[in-house]
């Protein structure tokens, strides 16, 4: 008898709770786009927030099988591990994977007084 999940079962679990979060965290106002990206090894993406700045909070998912590179709005690029997250003002992301495996994105803007949305 089975009594304990699988690491898989806990990883799928723990990453569709992340994505609940960030969705319900984004849905009480659609100036506030949320969303995830996947990234194949050595694969790049630009994601477009919108002409108006917002906070933005990017994180590389718990599942991600390597680092990635995050660029918000053309400011200085930090390398993000598994589980590590960054935030700063901009319109766009950039995002690059290094090559070691597949990489999950998770990203969500607010609106912040100090910035019109």
């Amino acid at each position: 008898m089975k009594d304990r999940a699988s690491p898989r079962t806990l990883g799928l679990l723990l990453t569709t709770m992340t994505l609940a979060a960030c969705t319900s965290a984004g849905s009480g106002s659609s100036t506030a786009p949320s969303g995830t990206q996947a990234l194949a090894p050595g694969e790049a993406k630009r994601v477009w927030i919108g002409a108006a700045y917002r906070w933005l909070s990017v994180c590389n998912d718990t599942t991600s099988q390597g680092t990635v590179t995050v660029t918000i709005d053309s400011r200085d690029s930090e390398v993000l591990a598994a589980g590590i997250c960054t935030e700063n003002s901009g319109g766009s992301i950039e995002l690059a994977n290094d090559r070691s495996g597949p990489a999950l994105i998770v990203y969500r803007s607010q609106v912040n007084p100090g910035f019109p949305g």
